[in-house]
């Protein structure tokens, strides 16, 4: 695996054609603190070296928020592997009202989540969560969330893991949350046509709508200087998955 710390292994990338930056959750760097529990950093050698190591302690738990409407005369189609839709505004219109409700459950479980656009057809909501849990816990978490959230509204999102239920809904996709998956980064690029760009974006915005589209590697450089980085403090805003006294 690469280790992407600086702009001179960037722009290494960058060399290599590396088009999409999908980054770990889970970082190498120690985790604050002492005491015989604390993750070390060496990981190597066996499947219990990496098991205690920082790399199995997310930053983050993460939700894909896919949507499984096509457009208008199309169906499933396999593209390079997948059967991904093509975007539509109805798709991402429904991955947005999935996303409010997603925001609305973490605002009553008093967790603040970060939203970007996937750069394709839907939405990614990252929870920035202290070092202290591991891929399991966040994956049980996440699986909880998104199974309650669509037995709230059985009849616009699923979690259904085979492709031919997803149709017609939006698929609330769990796991993400394993050691090892990851999700392209914010300002990366994507490789279709239109060279759109993973953005992060407020939750008054995703509220207001918004055409997603509109961010590609041309213009998301005017998106940076007027809104400016609005991930910039994630790494600084862990919160605990405990719940909360009201």
């Amino acid at each position: 695996m690469v280790i992407c710390n600086d702009e001179a292994t960037l722009l290494w990338l960058a060399q290599l054609a590396c088009i999409e930056m999908h980054p770990w959750f889970s970082r190498l760097t120690p985790v604050p603190g002492r005491g015989p529990d604390r993750p070390g950093t060496a990981f190597s050698g066996s499947d219990e070296a990496i098991d205690s190591s920082t790399l199995n302690f997310p930053d983050f738990v993460v939700f894909d928020i896919d949507p499984f409407l096509f457009p208008e005369g199309q169906g499933p189609t396999r593209r390079h592997g997948e059967l991904d839709p093509d975007y539509s505004r109805k798709g991402f219109e429904a991955a947005r009202q999935a996303a409010l409700w997603l925001g609305d459950t973490l605002d009553a479980l008093r967790l603040r989540g970060f939203v970007k656009t996937s750069g394709k057809t839907g939405l990614h909501v990252f929870v920035p969560i202290v070092r202290r849990f591991t891929y399991a816990q966040t994956h049980a978490f996440a699986k909880t969330v998104t199974t309650w959230l669509s037995q709230q509204h059985p009849e616009a999102l699923t979690t259904a893991w085979a492709v031919p239920e997803r149709v017609g809904k939006v698929f609330l996709d769990y796991n993400q949350n394993i050691r090892g998956k990851t999700l392209a980064s914010i300002y990366s690029v994507r490789p279709v046509p239109e060279a759109t760009v993973s953005v992060p974006v407020t939750w008054e915005e995703l509220r207001a709508g918004f055409d997603p589209l509109l961010w590609t590697i041309h213009s998301v450089f005017d998106r940076i200087a007027r809104a400016g980085d609005l991930w910039a403090d994630i790494l600084e805003a862990g919160q605990g998955l405990e719940l909360k006294p009201p």
